[in-house]
């Protein structure tokens, strides 16, 4: 896994952490600093600052739902997309 801080700049990643550790935890509850009362949390450690993403149970549905339709493309030997139909598919949409 790698933790990488994404600009708005298209190529202008920056690498937080190469070997970051990941822990996955959920809670159900009062809000845990002014967060949803029922969450499901992923935490990042990066080289300098540590990271931690707060999901909802709707915003968890929602990532179980792509996760599980990431995993059937996986499983079925399938890529997902293919970058370069879709970049040649933008620029027609540009020119016309």
């Amino acid at each position: 896994m790698k933790l990488i801080r994404l600009t708005k700049k298209i190529g202008k990643p920056t690498v937080l952490g190469n070997n970051p550790e990941m822990d996955i935890h959920w809670a159900s509850g009062p809000g845990f600093r002014d967060g949803p009362e029922d969450y499901f949390c992923v935490r990042v450690e990066g080289d300098e600052y540590d990271f931690a993403l707060e999901f909802s149970v709707d915003e968890s549905r929602r990532v179980k739902e792509q996760v599980d339709k990431f995993l059937k493309f996986i499983d079925a030997g399938q890529p997902m997309w293919n970058p370069g139909n879709h970049f040649k598919n933008l620029k027609k949409t540009r020119h016309s």
